[in-house]
C-alpha cells in the first residue's frame, strides 16, 4: 500500500512539475488540489503531497493571503540564479582540471550530447535543444565530482528550466548557445582551466542577456501561450 501511495505522489509531483515548467500552469495561478486529483484521476492525498515538494523545489509558493500559487518568475531571481550557477559551475571546471580533465569515455559522452544538441538546433526542435543543453551541463558537473555542488545546482535545476523556455521567444538564442557550447566543449577537450571558465562564464553572461530582453520586453502570458505552442506540436 506505501508503495503504491510513494508511485502516486512521484507521478503527481512529475506531471504538475511538467506543467508549470511549460506553463500549461502559468507563474501567480492558484491551485486547487480538487481539481488537480480531478485532471490526474487520483485522489487528493498524493496530490496534496505533490504541492509540498513542489514548494521545497521552489515552484509554488504562498501569496499574501496565504493561498498556494505557482512561483513567480522575476529578472531578479534569474539574474542571482545564472550568477550562482556560474560561480559553482566555475568551480567545478576548476575540480574537473585537478581531477585529470575526462577520461576516454567522458569525452565521448560529452560530445555526443553536443551533437544532439545541435541537431535539435538545426531542426527547430525547441523541447530537444534545451533537454541537452541541460544534459550538456549536468554531464560535466557529474563528472566533477561533487556531491555539495550537484546538490545545490539540483535545486535551482528546475527554476531555470522554466525560465529557460523563455528564451524560445528568440529562436536566434539557441543557435547562439550551441556556439558557446562548442566553445567551452573545446576548451574542456583542450585540457585548458582559463579558457574553459572563461568560456562558460561568457555562456552564462549571454543567457542573462538572452533572459533580460524576453522579461523586460515581452508580456508573460503572451510568451507563456508561445512557449506552450512549441510544446503542443
Amino acid at each position: 500500500m506505501q508503495r503504491k501511495s510513494d508511485s502516486q505522489v512521484i507521478s503527481a509531483y512529475e506531471q504538475i512539475r511538467d506543467r508549470i515548467i511549460m506553463y500549461a500552469l502559468p507563474p501567480k495561478t492558484q491551485l486547487s488540489d480538487y481539481k488537480l486529483a480531478k485532471e490526474l484521476s487520483m485522489s487528493r492525498a498524493p496530490v496534496r503531497e505533490a504541492i509540498l515538494l513542489l514548494e521545497r523545489d521552489g515552484l509554488v509558493t504562498l501569496d499574501e493571503n496565504g493561498k498556494k500559487i505557482i512561483s513567480p518568475i522575476s529578472l531578479e531571481d534569474v539574474v542571482d540564479i545564472l550568477h550562482v550557477r556560474a560561480a559553482l559551475e566555475s568551480e567545478a571546471l576548476l575540480l574537473l582540471a585537478d581531477r585529470g580533465w575526462l577520461k576516454p569515455q567522458e569525452e565521448k559522452k560529452l560530445k555526443a550530447i553536443h551533437a544532439k544538441m545541435l541537431q535539435a538546433a538545426k531542426k527547430g526542435q525547441v523541447r530537444d535543444c534545451y533537454r541537452y543543453d541541460d544534459e550538456f551541463h549536468h554531464c560535466f558537473l557529474s563528472y566533477a565530482d561533487s556531491p555539495r555542488i550537484s546538490e545545490t545546482l539540483e535545486r535551482m535545476r528546475l527554476q531555470m528550466q522554466r525560465a529557460r523556455w523563455l528564451n524560445a521567444a528568440n529562436p536566434e538564442r539557441q543557435s547562439q548557445a550551441c556556439a558557446e557550447h562548442e566553445v567551452l566543449l573545446n576548451a574542456i577537450l583542450k585540457k585548458n582551466t582559463d579558457a574553459s571558465v572563461r568560456a562558460l562564464r561568457t555562456h552564462f553572461s549571454n543567457s542573462e542577456q538572452a533572459f533580460r530582453h524576453a522579461l523586460q520586453n515581452r508580456e508573460m502570458v503572451s510568451i507563456a501561450s508561445m512557449i506552450r505552442g512549441f510544446y503542443e506540436r
